[in-house]
């Protein structure tokens, strides 16, 4: 309880928690979890120089504190379009149905679409725009939002719905 991963992770929760809404700030931990702790640490460079992160980490570094600059400026993305079809679920909706299509925990491929989707609604609670760009029958594409007990998105997540067959 008293390590000291534990108490890093303390303090910077109740930093996050205590900080004003004009403090934007960077969680160094999933930069390093990222990067990977051989890239991150280097003892021998920190006793030759005092250089930490190793300097094969700065790259990831810099470019993650500038995704928390570009989000603070409001010069991220703002919308993310995607397709349906081995996108959203696995499978193809129009060809395997509502059963045949994979979403959710009875599959590693519906587990993975799945996670996709609440990755998506994450993105959306943060301001990002979704919609949808298909080459599909729309009646078809619409039927997993309506009635896929697996399915995290529904129709009202997205700004825009396009599903035709035209290009």
């Amino acid at each position: 309880a008293g390590g000291r991963t534990r108490l890093i992770d303390t303090l910077n929760l109740r930093l996050r928690e205590q900080a004003p809404p004009n403090v934007a700030i960077l969680d160094l931990p999933s930069v390093q979890r990222c990067v990977g702790n051989k890239k991150w640490q280097d003892d021998l460079g920190w006793i030759r120089y005092r250089q930490h992160p190793f300097i094969e980490a700065l790259p990831d570094l810099a470019e993650a504190y500038m995704a928390v600059i570009r989000a603070a400026l409001g010069t991220t993305r703002k919308v993310l379009v995607t397709d349906l079809d081995n996108t959203l679920w696995h499978g193809i909706i129009g060809e395997d149905g509502i059963d045949g299509i994979k979403i959710g925990p009875d599959s590693h491929e519906g587990e993975a679409h799945l996670a996709l989707q609440q990755y998506m609604l994450e993105l959306r609670r943060r301001g990002i725009l979704l919609a949808v760009c298909s080459k599909n029958n729309p009646d078809d594409a619409r039927l997993p939002f309506l009635h896929h007990a697996h399915m995290a998105l529904r129709l009202d997540d997205f700004a825009a719905f396009r599903a035709i067959w035209e290009e």
